[in-house]
Protein backbone atom coordinates (compact mmCIF):
# COMPACT_ATOMS: atom_id res chain seq x y z
CA UNK A 1 0.00 0.00 0.00
CA UNK A 2 1.66 2.94 -1.34
CA UNK A 3 0.26 5.53 1.65
CA UNK A 4 3.08 8.13 1.36
CA UNK A 5 2.12 8.55 -2.35
CA UNK A 6 -1.49 9.65 -1.58
CA UNK A 7 -0.47 11.73 1.89
CA UNK A 8 0.30 14.83 0.55
CA UNK A 9 -2.13 17.15 -1.72
CA UNK A 10 -1.70 18.30 -4.68
CA UNK A 11 -1.96 21.48 -3.65
CA UNK A 12 0.10 21.30 -1.51
CA UNK A 13 2.72 20.23 -3.65
CA UNK A 14 2.58 23.40 -5.88
CA UNK A 15 2.50 25.47 -2.98
CA UNK A 16 6.02 23.79 -2.73
CA UNK A 17 6.61 24.26 -6.49
CA UNK A 18 5.70 28.31 -6.71
CA UNK A 19 7.67 28.78 -3.16
CA UNK A 20 10.58 27.09 -4.30
CA UNK A 21 11.12 29.00 -7.81
CA UNK A 22 14.01 31.48 -8.30
CA UNK A 23 12.26 34.52 -9.55
CA UNK A 24 14.10 36.23 -12.72
CA UNK A 25 13.17 39.13 -12.91
CA UNK A 26 15.27 42.46 -15.15
CA UNK A 27 17.29 44.37 -12.98
CA UNK A 28 16.79 42.15 -9.49
CA UNK A 29 19.30 44.22 -7.20
CA UNK A 30 21.24 43.18 -3.79
CA UNK A 31 20.13 45.69 -1.17
CA UNK A 32 22.49 45.52 1.99
CA UNK A 33 21.49 47.05 5.44
CA UNK A 34 24.37 46.48 7.91
CA UNK A 35 23.13 47.95 12.14
CA UNK A 36 26.66 48.22 13.24
CA UNK A 37 28.69 50.24 10.06
CA UNK A 38 25.73 51.46 7.87
CA UNK A 39 24.36 54.71 7.88
CA UNK A 40 21.35 57.06 8.13
CA UNK A 41 22.76 58.33 4.52
CA UNK A 42 23.51 54.74 2.33
CA UNK A 43 22.20 53.98 -0.68
CA UNK A 44 21.89 50.22 -0.03
CA UNK A 45 24.80 49.25 -1.82
CA UNK A 46 27.71 46.77 -0.67
CA UNK A 47 29.87 49.39 0.35
CA UNK A 48 27.77 51.74 1.96
CA UNK A 49 24.90 49.91 3.48
CA UNK A 50 21.32 51.18 5.16
CA UNK A 51 21.55 51.46 9.14
CA UNK A 52 18.67 48.91 9.58
CA UNK A 53 14.69 47.30 8.08
CA UNK A 54 13.07 49.64 9.83
CA UNK A 55 15.11 52.36 8.39
CA UNK A 56 13.71 50.83 4.70
CA UNK A 57 10.09 50.40 6.13
CA UNK A 58 10.12 53.80 7.98
CA UNK A 59 11.14 55.91 4.94
CA UNK A 60 8.92 53.85 2.25
CA UNK A 61 11.94 52.21 0.81
CA UNK A 62 10.49 48.88 -0.33
CA UNK A 63 7.47 48.97 -3.29
CA UNK A 64 4.85 46.57 -1.93
CA UNK A 65 1.18 46.36 -2.56
CA UNK A 66 -1.60 47.09 -0.12
CA UNK A 67 -5.58 47.32 -0.88
CA UNK A 68 -6.99 50.57 -2.50
CA UNK A 69 -10.17 50.36 -0.27
CA UNK A 70 -9.90 49.78 3.61
CA UNK A 71 -10.66 48.04 5.39
CA UNK A 72 -10.28 45.28 3.42
CA UNK A 73 -13.82 43.87 1.52
CA UNK A 74 -13.64 40.81 -0.47
CA UNK A 75 -14.28 41.44 -3.95
CA UNK A 76 -14.08 45.26 -3.96
CA UNK A 77 -10.84 46.17 -2.21
CA UNK A 78 -7.69 45.66 -5.05
CA UNK A 79 -4.02 45.72 -4.92
CA UNK A 80 -2.09 48.82 -5.91
CA UNK A 81 1.73 49.86 -5.24
CA UNK A 82 2.39 51.67 -2.05
CA UNK A 83 5.76 53.53 -3.44
CA UNK A 84 6.45 52.67 -6.83
CA UNK A 85 9.36 54.98 -6.89
CA UNK A 86 10.56 53.20 -4.24
CA UNK A 87 14.18 51.54 -4.91
CA UNK A 88 13.72 47.98 -3.36
CA UNK A 89 11.10 46.10 -5.41
CA UNK A 90 9.61 42.22 -6.07
CA UNK A 91 12.31 39.89 -7.12
CA UNK A 92 15.03 42.05 -5.35
CA UNK A 93 17.52 40.24 -2.53
CA UNK A 94 17.70 42.27 1.06
CA UNK A 95 20.96 41.35 2.74
CA UNK A 96 21.10 41.14 6.87
CA UNK A 97 24.74 41.62 8.17
CA UNK A 98 24.96 41.14 11.85
CA UNK A 99 23.76 43.01 14.82
CA UNK A 100 20.50 43.88 16.32
CA UNK A 101 17.77 45.08 14.15
CA UNK A 102 15.28 45.60 17.44
CA UNK A 103 11.31 44.69 16.80
CA UNK A 104 10.49 44.79 12.63
CA UNK A 105 6.33 45.15 12.19
CA UNK A 106 5.96 44.82 8.11
CA UNK A 107 2.09 45.40 7.70
CA UNK A 108 0.82 45.81 4.04
CA UNK A 109 3.67 44.72 2.05
CA UNK A 110 2.29 41.97 -0.79
CA UNK A 111 5.10 41.44 -3.59
CA UNK A 112 4.29 40.53 -7.13
CA UNK A 113 6.76 37.94 -6.65
CA UNK A 114 9.41 36.77 -3.58
CA UNK A 115 11.36 39.26 -2.42
CA UNK A 116 14.35 37.67 -0.15
CA UNK A 117 15.55 38.93 3.30
CA UNK A 118 18.36 37.30 4.22
CA UNK A 119 21.67 36.95 6.50
CA UNK A 120 24.70 37.52 4.99
CA UNK A 121 26.82 33.88 4.53
CA UNK A 122 28.22 33.52 8.04
CA UNK A 123 26.78 36.44 9.87
CA UNK A 124 24.03 36.50 12.14
CA UNK A 125 20.81 39.58 12.08
CA UNK A 126 19.42 39.38 15.71
CA UNK A 127 15.33 40.07 16.14
CA UNK A 128 13.92 41.02 19.19
CA UNK A 129 10.67 40.12 17.45
CA UNK A 130 9.09 39.79 14.03
CA UNK A 131 5.54 40.50 12.59
CA UNK A 132 4.56 39.88 9.15
CA UNK A 133 0.84 41.53 8.93
CA UNK A 134 -1.30 41.24 5.92
CA UNK A 135 1.33 40.72 3.91
CA UNK A 136 2.91 37.98 0.77
CA UNK A 137 5.63 37.10 -1.14
CA UNK A 138 8.29 37.69 1.47
CA UNK A 139 11.09 34.96 2.46
CA UNK A 140 13.02 35.54 5.56
CA UNK A 141 16.03 33.52 5.95
CA UNK A 142 18.97 33.36 8.27
CA UNK A 143 17.73 34.79 10.73
CA UNK A 144 17.40 34.96 14.89
CA UNK A 145 14.60 36.23 16.45
CA UNK A 146 15.43 36.27 20.42
CA UNK A 147 14.00 38.15 23.77
CA UNK A 148 12.50 37.40 27.28
CA UNK A 149 8.79 37.87 27.62
CA UNK A 150 8.21 41.38 28.42
CA UNK A 151 7.05 41.84 32.16
CA UNK A 152 3.57 41.96 32.78
CA UNK A 153 2.68 40.54 29.23
CA UNK A 154 0.45 37.28 28.96
CA UNK A 155 1.37 35.56 25.70
CA UNK A 156 4.19 36.95 23.66
CA UNK A 157 4.98 35.53 20.42
CA UNK A 158 8.29 36.32 18.78
CA UNK A 159 7.76 35.72 15.47
CA UNK A 160 4.06 36.28 13.87
CA UNK A 161 2.73 35.72 11.05
CA UNK A 162 -1.27 37.14 11.16
CA UNK A 163 -4.09 38.33 9.04
CA UNK A 164 -6.01 42.05 10.16
CA UNK A 165 -9.64 42.48 9.83
CA UNK A 166 -8.55 45.94 8.20
CA UNK A 167 -5.50 45.47 6.07
CA UNK A 168 -6.38 41.99 4.95
CA UNK A 169 -4.95 38.43 4.40
CA UNK A 170 -1.59 37.10 4.72
CA UNK A 171 0.11 34.22 2.50
CA UNK A 172 2.79 33.02 0.85
CA UNK A 173 5.41 33.96 3.15
CA UNK A 174 8.55 31.77 3.98
CA UNK A 175 10.44 31.40 7.26
CA UNK A 176 13.78 29.25 6.71
CA UNK A 177 17.24 28.23 8.30
CA UNK A 178 16.16 29.93 11.30
CA UNK A 179 16.23 30.71 15.01
CA UNK A 180 13.73 31.09 17.31
CA UNK A 181 14.16 31.56 21.04
CA UNK A 182 13.57 33.37 24.38
CA UNK A 183 17.12 32.59 25.52
CA UNK A 184 19.98 30.30 24.79
CA UNK A 185 19.89 28.82 27.66
CA UNK A 186 17.54 27.98 30.23
CA UNK A 187 18.59 24.80 31.59
CA UNK A 188 19.23 26.51 35.59
CA UNK A 189 15.61 28.24 34.95
CA UNK A 190 13.39 27.53 37.85
CA UNK A 191 9.73 26.82 37.04
CA UNK A 192 8.85 30.30 38.07
CA UNK A 193 11.65 31.87 35.66
CA UNK A 194 9.86 29.89 32.59
CA UNK A 195 6.32 31.15 33.34
CA UNK A 196 7.85 34.75 33.53
CA UNK A 197 10.58 34.72 30.95
CA UNK A 198 9.90 32.33 28.21
CA UNK A 199 8.57 33.67 25.16
CA UNK A 200 6.12 31.62 22.70
CA UNK A 201 8.10 30.77 19.20
CA UNK A 202 5.37 31.53 15.92
CA UNK A 203 2.17 32.24 15.34
CA UNK A 204 0.95 31.83 12.12
CA UNK A 205 -2.44 32.56 10.52
CA UNK A 206 -3.07 32.69 6.65
CA UNK A 207 -2.10 30.38 4.06
CA UNK A 208 0.60 29.01 1.86
CA UNK A 209 2.99 28.86 4.04
CA UNK A 210 6.53 27.13 4.12
CA UNK A 211 8.40 26.80 7.86
CA UNK A 212 11.65 25.09 7.23
CA UNK A 213 14.45 24.21 9.36
CA UNK A 214 13.65 26.54 12.21
CA UNK A 215 15.16 25.77 15.79
CA UNK A 216 12.71 26.58 18.22
CA UNK A 217 14.48 26.61 21.30
CA UNK A 218 13.62 27.58 25.22
CA UNK A 219 10.18 28.85 24.45
CA UNK A 220 6.82 28.51 26.26
CA UNK A 221 4.59 26.89 23.24
CA UNK A 222 6.51 26.37 20.15
CA UNK A 223 4.47 26.67 17.26
CA UNK A 224 0.69 27.49 17.06
CA UNK A 225 -1.00 27.33 13.65
CA UNK A 226 -4.20 28.38 12.75
CA UNK A 227 -2.86 28.68 9.05
CA UNK A 228 -4.01 26.20 6.11
CA UNK A 229 -2.30 24.64 3.36
CA UNK A 230 1.01 25.41 4.11
CA UNK A 231 4.36 22.90 4.95
CA UNK A 232 5.91 23.06 8.29
CA UNK A 233 9.05 20.54 7.53
CA UNK A 234 12.68 19.81 9.39
CA UNK A 235 11.99 21.99 12.29
CA UNK A 236 13.90 21.44 16.09
CA UNK A 237 11.58 22.10 18.91
CA UNK A 238 13.37 21.88 21.59
CA UNK A 239 12.48 22.55 25.47
CA UNK A 240 9.89 23.94 25.70
CA UNK A 241 7.02 24.32 28.62
CA UNK A 242 3.63 24.48 26.79
CA UNK A 243 2.67 22.33 23.59
CA UNK A 244 5.14 22.12 21.06
CA UNK A 245 2.82 22.31 18.18
CA UNK A 246 -0.76 23.39 17.98
CA UNK A 247 -2.39 22.55 14.69
CA UNK A 248 -5.55 24.54 14.19
CA UNK A 249 -5.98 25.07 10.51
CA UNK A 250 -6.67 22.79 7.75
CA UNK A 251 -4.66 20.64 4.88
CA UNK A 252 -1.20 21.49 5.77
CA UNK A 253 1.60 19.18 5.90
CA UNK A 254 3.36 18.38 9.12
CA UNK A 255 6.77 16.68 8.38
CA UNK A 256 10.09 15.65 9.30
CA UNK A 257 10.31 17.49 12.39
CA UNK A 258 11.61 16.82 15.82
CA UNK A 259 9.99 17.85 19.45
CA UNK A 260 12.08 17.14 22.23
CA UNK A 261 12.90 18.03 26.19
CA UNK A 262 8.94 19.16 27.81
CA UNK A 263 9.15 21.48 30.70
CA UNK A 264 7.16 21.19 33.58
CA UNK A 265 6.11 24.27 35.08
CA UNK A 266 2.42 24.62 35.18
CA UNK A 267 -0.69 22.84 34.98
CA UNK A 268 -0.64 22.64 31.08
CA UNK A 269 -0.76 19.01 29.58
CA UNK A 270 1.82 19.17 27.74
CA UNK A 271 1.60 17.80 23.77
CA UNK A 272 3.86 17.18 21.18
CA UNK A 273 1.49 17.72 19.01
CA UNK A 274 -2.27 18.83 19.47
CA UNK A 275 -5.23 19.98 17.71
CA UNK A 276 -9.51 21.08 18.87
CA UNK A 277 -11.54 22.40 16.57
CA UNK A 278 -13.37 25.80 16.91
CA UNK A 279 -16.85 26.04 15.00
CA UNK A 280 -19.40 28.42 15.39
CA UNK A 281 -20.47 26.83 18.87
CA UNK A 282 -17.07 27.16 19.97
CA UNK A 283 -14.40 24.53 20.74
CA UNK A 284 -15.34 20.95 20.30
CA UNK A 285 -17.57 22.07 17.67
CA UNK A 286 -16.77 22.42 13.64
CA UNK A 287 -14.41 20.29 12.12
CA UNK A 288 -10.61 20.37 11.30
CA UNK A 289 -9.88 18.65 8.17
CA UNK A 290 -6.81 17.53 5.86
CA UNK A 291 -3.75 17.34 7.68
CA UNK A 292 -1.10 15.27 7.51
CA UNK A 293 1.54 14.17 10.48
CA UNK A 294 4.05 12.33 8.73
CA UNK A 295 7.84 10.91 9.54
CA UNK A 296 8.28 13.27 12.72
CA UNK A 297 10.44 12.37 16.18
CA UNK A 298 8.55 13.32 19.55
CA UNK A 299 10.86 12.27 22.43
CA UNK A 300 9.61 13.69 25.44
CA UNK A 301 13.53 13.89 26.92
CA UNK A 302 16.87 13.20 25.35
CA UNK A 303 19.32 14.20 28.40
CA UNK A 304 18.94 15.19 31.96
CA UNK A 305 16.52 17.93 32.99
CA UNK A 306 15.54 19.94 36.27
CA UNK A 307 11.94 19.96 35.35
CA UNK A 308 10.81 17.36 33.29
CA UNK A 309 7.13 16.81 32.77
CA UNK A 310 4.89 13.73 30.99
CA UNK A 311 4.73 14.42 27.62
CA UNK A 312 1.23 13.08 25.26
CA UNK A 313 2.32 12.35 21.90
CA UNK A 314 -0.26 13.30 18.98
CA UNK A 315 -3.69 14.53 20.74
CA UNK A 316 -6.54 15.45 18.63
CA UNK A 317 -8.75 16.13 21.53
CA UNK A 318 -12.15 17.97 21.43
CA UNK A 319 -12.92 18.21 18.19
CA UNK A 320 -14.12 16.29 14.75
CA UNK A 321 -10.87 15.56 12.49
CA UNK A 322 -12.10 14.34 9.07
CA UNK A 323 -9.29 13.01 6.64
CA UNK A 324 -5.93 12.99 8.52
CA UNK A 325 -2.78 10.92 8.13
CA UNK A 326 -0.41 10.11 10.85
CA UNK A 327 1.88 8.16 9.26
CA UNK A 328 5.54 6.79 10.40
CA UNK A 329 6.07 8.90 13.45
CA UNK A 330 8.46 8.02 16.24
CA UNK A 331 7.00 8.84 19.85
CA UNK A 332 8.74 8.11 22.85
CA UNK A 333 6.48 9.37 25.89
CA UNK A 334 5.75 9.05 29.44
CA UNK A 335 2.51 8.78 28.81
CA UNK A 336 -0.84 6.82 28.01
CA UNK A 337 -1.54 9.72 25.11
CA UNK A 338 0.66 8.40 22.22
CA UNK A 339 -1.51 9.14 19.42
CA UNK A 340 -5.05 9.78 20.95
CA UNK A 341 -8.17 10.34 18.40
CA UNK A 342 -11.38 11.74 19.76
CA UNK A 343 -13.89 12.01 17.54
CA UNK A 344 -12.68 11.13 14.08
CA UNK A 345 -13.61 9.92 10.74
CA UNK A 346 -11.50 8.71 7.59
CA UNK A 347 -8.48 8.71 9.37
CA UNK A 348 -5.06 6.41 8.74
CA UNK A 349 -2.65 5.55 11.34
CA UNK A 350 0.15 3.86 9.62
CA UNK A 351 3.87 2.58 10.35
CA UNK A 352 4.10 4.99 13.17
CA UNK A 353 6.51 3.55 16.32
CA UNK A 354 5.83 4.41 20.24
CA UNK A 355 7.33 2.93 23.12
CA UNK A 356 7.50 4.14 26.60
CA UNK A 357 10.20 6.34 28.10
CA UNK A 358 12.73 4.35 30.28
CA UNK A 359 12.07 3.91 33.74
CA UNK A 360 8.68 5.37 32.85
CA UNK A 361 6.21 6.05 35.42
CA UNK A 362 3.01 6.91 33.12
CA UNK A 363 1.64 4.40 30.03
CA UNK A 364 2.53 2.47 28.65
CA UNK A 365 1.49 4.36 25.05
CA UNK A 366 -1.51 4.13 23.41
CA UNK A 367 -2.76 4.18 19.93
CA UNK A 368 -6.33 5.60 21.39
CA UNK A 369 -9.46 5.98 19.02
CA UNK A 370 -12.40 7.38 20.85
CA UNK A 371 -15.95 8.84 20.60
CA UNK A 372 -16.37 12.53 21.02
CA UNK A 373 -19.84 14.04 22.54
CA UNK A 374 -21.21 10.71 22.35
CA UNK A 375 -20.30 10.47 18.39
CA UNK A 376 -18.55 7.91 16.94
CA UNK A 377 -15.75 7.45 15.07
CA UNK A 378 -15.98 6.12 11.94
CA UNK A 379 -13.39 4.67 9.15
CA UNK A 380 -10.40 4.56 11.34
CA UNK A 381 -7.47 2.64 9.12
CA UNK A 382 -4.82 1.69 12.03
CA UNK A 383 -2.62 -0.61 9.99
CA UNK A 384 1.31 -1.85 10.85
CA UNK A 385 2.04 0.23 14.00
CA UNK A 386 4.39 -1.00 16.51
CA UNK A 387 2.66 0.04 19.56
CA UNK A 388 2.51 -1.53 23.49
CA UNK A 389 -1.16 -0.73 23.80
CA UNK A 390 -4.65 0.10 22.11
CA UNK A 391 -7.18 1.63 23.89
CA UNK A 392 -10.61 1.52 21.27
CA UNK A 393 -13.55 2.61 23.29
CA UNK A 394 -16.38 0.31 22.32
CA UNK A 395 -14.79 -1.28 19.95
CA UNK A 396 -14.06 -5.02 18.79
CA UNK A 397 -11.05 -5.41 17.11
CA UNK A 398 -8.80 -8.19 16.24
CA UNK A 399 -5.63 -8.55 13.96
CA UNK A 400 -4.87 -9.96 10.71
CA UNK A 401 -2.71 -9.45 7.70
CA UNK A 402 -5.89 -9.02 5.60
CA UNK A 403 -7.80 -5.89 6.99
CA UNK A 404 -10.81 -7.13 6.19
CA UNK A 405 -12.20 -6.74 9.67
CA UNK A 406 -14.53 -4.05 10.25
CA UNK A 407 -16.32 -2.96 13.50
CA UNK A 408 -19.93 -1.07 13.49
CA UNK A 409 -17.91 1.94 14.18
CA UNK A 410 -15.70 0.70 11.02
CA UNK A 411 -12.37 0.76 12.90
CA UNK A 412 -10.10 -1.65 10.80
CA UNK A 413 -6.91 -2.82 12.70
CA UNK A 414 -4.44 -4.57 10.81
CA UNK A 415 -1.22 -6.16 11.66
CA UNK A 416 -0.97 -4.76 15.56
CA UNK A 417 2.79 -5.73 16.78
CA UNK A 418 4.72 -4.97 19.51
CA UNK A 419 8.66 -5.66 19.55
CA UNK A 420 11.76 -4.34 20.88
CA UNK A 421 13.08 -0.76 21.54
CA UNK A 422 13.78 0.75 18.23
CA UNK A 423 16.56 3.00 17.67
CA UNK A 424 15.40 6.54 16.94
Amino acid sequence: IHYLSKTVPMKLFKILVINLIIVIKTGATNWYVDPINGSLNGDGSQSNPWISLNFLIDNNLINGQCYDVLPYTENISQLINNYPNAPISSGDTINLHQGNYGSIIIQCMHMQSNLLIKAVYNETPVFNRLVIRSSSNLTFSGIHVEDLRPIGSSRHHLLRIEENNFFGSVYNIQINNSVIQSINNASLWTANQWVDNASDGLFIEGENHIIDNIEITNTAFGIESLTNESIFSSNHINYFSGDAIRLLGNNNLVTNNSITNCIKVDDNHDDGIQSWSDGSMGVGTGVNYGNKIINNKIIQQTEPILLPCNLQGIGLFNGRYNNWDIIDNSIRVDHWHGISIYGGDNINIVRNFLEPMPMSTLGPPWISVKEHNQVPSTNIKIYYNITPDFELEDTVYQTGINCEYITTQNIALCDYIYGNSMEF
